[in-house]
């Protein structure tokens, strides 16, 4: 499983330079891969939206979680 700190994806400031997320890659990944990772994702909408460290907003995406419930 990753754990994926992706609360800065908003905050690239080079020139050029462009954030890729651990989703977005692995869904480029061959479906043997991309089928078989599981990856949480954590954001923030105090980040990158407001740019203030005093408020506190976040969330987590889920993709590929296997389903322990149904075994």
């Amino acid at each position: 499983m990753i754990i994926a700190d992706e609360v800065y994806q908003n905050n690239v400031y080079k020139k050029g330079v462009q954030f890729h997320s651990f989703r977005k890659v692995l869904n480029e990944m061959p479906s043997k891969i991309r089928d078989s990772v599981e990856v949480l994702s954590l954001n923030s909408v105090s980040k990158g939206l407001l740019g203030e460290c005093g408020f506190r907003g976040g969330y987590m995406e889920a993709h590929n979680i296997d389903d322990f419930a149904s075994e």
